[in-house]
């Protein structure tokens, strides 16, 4: 075995804990990773850069990846870390997506198509979202975020077919593994079960991450466990409180409980206002309103 494929092997630990949102460990990981070939060591970088990225430090990154920086994996970072750093500052965040745009016309490199995929979803724009990550024919990240995009818009045909390309590069990649979950996920009946098993066998190989944690959840809510999904995602949130999926989750859990969920949608509305189960609130509660103004005129 080459000395590359030696430590491309030791790099599967750092991805693993990113794909499944033990950020932190993975940062310890890489950091601990002493690497000759410079090319895995830039892959290695990238991978604790979008750790700390996913934790929200964003000015870390920004104060380590110089704006004037030719590497553009490391560029495509600190577009993303600008991109969060600014997602309440409407102008600001304007005009970094405006600026991409330029970007992407004049590149094709496909760590900066990601990115704009990954801006673009988080916007809310899927149709553009699903046009850059599709660009990406080697990417198994931009696969398996093409998939998530195509069950968000009820198209679970075309997500299969990204389950399927990664199925055949690798059937037991973690990402592979998830993929399938989330399309099972989706297609629900007999299904929830396939997807509580791969949930719980990656649970049972790895730290169980609020990703995982959730995943569980959510297939013992669909079996009307809701007591069971409750500890899960009660164990999720002491992992992460700041995760706005477990809060949301949580939120569905005990209205179906019939406990009080008031203090976690508060903290949804102030802290995640711009989430897409935030906004679907906000929508469902105006409507509600005109229509209880038009009964009391």
């Amino acid at each position: 075995m080459s000395q590359q494929n030696t430590e491309s092997d030791l790099l599967f630990e750092l991805k693993n804990c990113y794909y499944l949102q033990n950020y932190q460990a993975g940062i310890n990981e890489g950091n601990s990773l002493k690497l000759k070939d410079s090319s895995l060591n830039i892959e290695k970088e990238i991978f604790i850069y979008k750790s700390y990225l996913a934790l929200g430090n964003t000015q870390l990154i920004l104060d380590e990846i110089k704006e004037e920086t030719t590497n553009i994996q490391l560029k495509s970072i600190r577009i993303l870390a600008l991109y969060y750093h600014n997602l309440y500052n409407f102008s600001k965040k304007e005009q970094l997506i405006s600026s991409l745009k330029d970007i992407i016309n004049n590149n094709n490199d496909e760590s900066m198509l990601l990115t704009a995929a990954i801006i673009y979803s988080n916007e809310g724009f899927i149709d553009d979202a699903l046009r850059f990550s599709t660009r990406c024919s080697n990417s198994f990240e931009a696969h398996a975020l093409s998939a998530q995009l195509y069950l968000r818009i009820h198209r679970i045909n075309l997500a299969e077919r990204e389950l399927k390309f990664l199925q055949e590069k690798d059937e037991d990649a973690t990402l592979t593994l998830l993929v399938a979950a989330w399309i099972n996920l989706a297609i629900g009946n007999e299904k929830i079960q396939e997807a509580m098993i791969t949930f719980q066998e990656l649970t049972d190989k790895n730290p169980p991450s609020p990703l995982l944690l959730n995943g569980l959840a959510i297939c013992n809510m669909h079996l009307r466990k809701y007591d069971e999904a409750e500890k899960l995602l009660l164990e999720a949130l002491a992992k992460n409180p700041k995760d706005p999926n477990t809060i949301a989750n949580l939120c569905t859990c005990l209205a179906w409980l019939n406990k009080p969920i008031s203090r976690y949608v508060s903290l949804m509305k102030s802290s995640f206002s711009e989430n897409l189960w935030t906004s679907e609130l906000k929508s469902a509660e105006d409507q509600f309103d005109r229509a209880a103004l038009k009964h009391s005129a």
